[in-house]
């Protein structure tokens, strides 16, 4: 059952990867989408989707069979591992008497696959379109597991970290590093995960507290630690010490451009846009370069909502020097994330300065906008609340809502127009 599994999320992403403009998961709720689930409906809807996905109507009576099969063959060590290819784990029957339903579980998900298998597996590994295949997938990462043979167990948790930074969940990965037994084994990579997660949330004392237990890593050419340790001579107040780690810094021949613009627009208290992609930068420095862009409130490039959405949107939104379509974009990003509510968003639409001109030509200003559909929803969201009669604006909060359908912010539109409808007088 577990290889069916196994080969059933092999086969699902390599076709999402290859097939994403094409096919469009849809995802399964059997419940509408405006109740509040509870945890035993949650727990009956994974259900529902589990069996839907792997097939495991019959799973029950598999595992009778299985046991039957396993029971009336002599297991010795000869032909242990011979079973074991083909029966992975025989799950062990629990009732749930509050539900009604009958639970599997399938303990030790990964520890009888195959080397090549799963790393061929977790280098083509992309992020599918439906939310419930994604959260089984890393719950199955997340959750303890035994390493595969030819593995070591910090082998195999440094394979999990790094597929699970590589898919964006950096959070997931994070919480996972902390309960690590076999963190000392890859020390120098999960010293970075953390130094980076500091940076990024904007805990800059506990990231400059942090990096001086660090060494520099000999294997890392980006000066990130030299890097930190200038930024954070800034941060204190000691600018004579901060050019002089920097010219130490210059005197390794390092080639990152965009450290030493935004360096330099820190320094000298300068505001202005910096584009990333003239000169040279490190992917690996964006969480310092996030920090840095913070401090010194300089516009965010669109870049960083790339970089790591989960904990930049917030920071780009309240960015007043940021472009105000990045930070719209942001928003949808982090409504979508549950980061930012309706009533939140509605309130950013409001602030968008379009003119009289624009609002009085909605065709236009939509063509004009027709690379920024985020810009677009704000205008027509705008254009809906200042009609004064319900039939204007329910024709307005058509318009809004058909062109939300069109652009992927159909639920989205719903939960921002909501409290339009609800002041409409019928």
């Amino acid at each position: 059952m577990k290889l069916l599994k196994f080969s059933i999320f092999f086969i699902f992403f390599a076709i999402t990867d290859i097939f994403a403009e094409d096919i469009k998961v849809i995802e399964l709720h059997p419940f509408d989408n405006d109740e509040e689930y509870s945890n035993d409906e949650i727990l009956n809807q994974e259900e529902v989707v589990n069996d839907a996905l792997f097939n495991t109507d019959n799973e029950e009576n598999n595992n009778s069979q299985l046991q039957n099969d396993i029971s009336e063959e002599k297991l010795n060590p000869e032909n242990l591992d011979e079973v074991s290819e083909e029966v992975v784990e025989v799950s062990e029957e629990v009732q749930d008497t509050e539900n009604n339903f009958k639970i599997f579980p399938v303990l030790g998900y990964w520890e009888h696959s195959n080397k090549d298998n799963l790393e061929y597996l977790f280098e083509n590994l992309n992020n599918s379109h439906s939310k419930v295949i994604n959260f089984y997938f890393i719950d199955s990462l997340t959750e303890f597991s035994k390493a595969p043979k030819l593995y070591t167990q910090a082998e195999f948790d440094y394979l999990r970290i790094k597929t699970l930074i590589k898919m964006g969940y950096k959070q997931e990965a994070l919480r996972l590093l902390n309960d690590l037994s076999t963190y000392e084994s890859y020390k120098n990579f999960y010293d970075r995960i953390k130094l980076d997660s500091y940076l990024s949330n904007n805990k800059l004392s506990e990231a400059c507290s942090f990096k001086d237990t660090l060494q520099e890593d000999d294997e890392d050419n980006n000066n990130i630690i030299l890097k930190v340790s200038i930024f954070c001579s800034l941060l204190e107040n000691k600018s004579e010490e901060a050019d002089f780690l920097n010219s130490l810094l210059l005197d390794t021949q390092d080639k990152d451009e965009y450290f030493q613009k935004i360096y330099y627009n820190l320094k000298n208290d300068v505001n202005h846009s910096i584009d990333i992609f003239q000169g040279s930068f490190n992917e690996s420095s964006y969480a310092l370069y996030s920090a840095m862009i913070r401090i010194g409130n300089l516009p965010f490039p669109e870049k960083f909502l790339e970089f790591d959405s989960a904990n930049l949107t917030l920071s780009i939104i309240l960015s007043p020097s940021t472009e105000i379509s990045l930070r719209l974009k942001s928003a949808h990003t982090a409504y979508e994330l549950g980061l930012f509510n309706a009533e939140s968003l509605s309130a950013l639409y409001q602030s968008v300065d379009f003119s009289t001109d624009e609002l009085n030509n909605l065709q236009e200003s939509l063509k004009k906008y027709s690379k920024k559909p985020e810009m677009g929803m704000a205008l027509l969201f705008q254009n809906s609340s200042i009609q004064l009669l319900p039939i204007t604006r329910l024709e307005s909060l058509k318009e809004f809502w058909n062109y939300a359908v069109d652009n992927n912010f159909e639920k989205l539109a719903y939960d921002v127009s909501k409290n339009l409808i609800e002041s409409t007088e019928p």
